[in-house]
Order: structure tokens, then sequence, then C-alpha cells
């Protein structure tokens, strides 16, 4: 997809990353062309397409969650407290009509607002599906402003969007800027 290859265009050699589970985390593992990387991940298919593509990764421990064929749990998060991270590229269940990044449960939460303040950079992939949502759970915009967002589908308008090779990116505290205005 457009998101996933923009995505993947953002990773440097040598960098520590953090790919979160997710169908469109996963869709950007055959599109990373960076061999000489390391990948922290808590998705299990995200693993097996890593080893795929001969490209070093660790696992996270933690408790299986069946839906997305991840672990989370405390010991994930404790585990995730000790990396700092180049770049760090997290699902989304949804994105708020105050541009919140939505989470179904308090871990997934956890690992990424953890991500967030771990990570020199720090993207969302979220596709035209998971706007307008609403959740138990979300990062508060003041976490995630310095965030990334990559879509296929700029849904507020905003001078904060730039076009990449088909889709956009926006820092999301420029995007709820220009919202509120």
């Amino acid at each position: 997809t457009v998101i996933a290859r923009i995505a993947a265009e953002q990773i440097q050699d040598n960098e520590l990353i953090f790919i979160g589970s997710g169908t469109t985390t996963l869709a950007m593992i055959p599109l990373i062309r960076n061999k000489n990387i390391h990948v922290i991940t808590n998705g299990i298919p995200q693993l097996e397409a890593l080893h795929r593509k001969n490209i070093q990764a660790l696992l996270l421990c933690g408790f299986f969650k069946e839906y997305s064929r991840s672990l989370v749990g405390k010991e994930t998060v404790q585990m995730l407290q000790s990396y700092r991270f180049d770049r760090a590229f997290l699902g989304v269940n949804g994105i708020d009509d105050q541009l919140s990044l939505l989470s179904a449960d308090e871990y997934e939460d956890s690992i990424k607002t953890l991500c967030i303040h771990h990570s020199k950079n720090t993207y969302v992939l979220a596709g035209k599906e998971k706007f307008h949502r609403t959740a138990y759970y979300a990062v508060s915009n003041q976490t995630a402003g310095d965030v990334m967002l990559i879509t296929n589908y700029p849904e507020y308008p905003s001078d904060g969007w730039v076009s990449v090779s088909g889709g956009c990116m926006g820092r999301i505290g420029d995007l709820l800027h220009d919202k509120n205005d």
C-alpha cells in the first residue's frame, strides 16, 4: 500500500526500529530496503516477515493476543522501557475527531505511549477506515504532538500535510493546530 511504502522509505541504515503489531505495519516490512537495521517488535507476523527478509529482529515477551497475533502485558511494557529507538512505526485501532490515537486496551496504549517517548521519530500508519472512531484508550494529543501521521487519506484540511509518494504525512501537533483554528 501507499502508506506502507512511505513508512518503509523513512528507515535508514544502522537504526534501531520498533515495528508494532497490525496489518499496515506488517505490509511495510516487504518494502524495507535497508538490511543493516535492528528491529524490535511485539507482533508475531512482523517477526516472521522480518525473518523472511533476513532482518535481525527481537520479539518482546508477553501474553498472546490472538486477534492481532501480538504479545502484550506488563512484561512487554517493562522490556520495552529499556530501549531507545531511532524510529517507531505504530498501527492504531483508530483516530478520533480530536486526532487522538486510539487503542483497544491499556497494554496497547502503554506500548504506543512508551514508543512515542522512547523514539527519536514516531510514525502512525492509518488508512481511511481508521478515522472518526472512538475507543476506551487514547494517547493524549500532548504526548502525540510530534508523531508523524502517514495516511492515504488526509482527512483534516491543513497546511501541515506533505505529499509523499502518493500519500501524505503530517505532524499531529500541526494538524491539530490547523484543525482548531
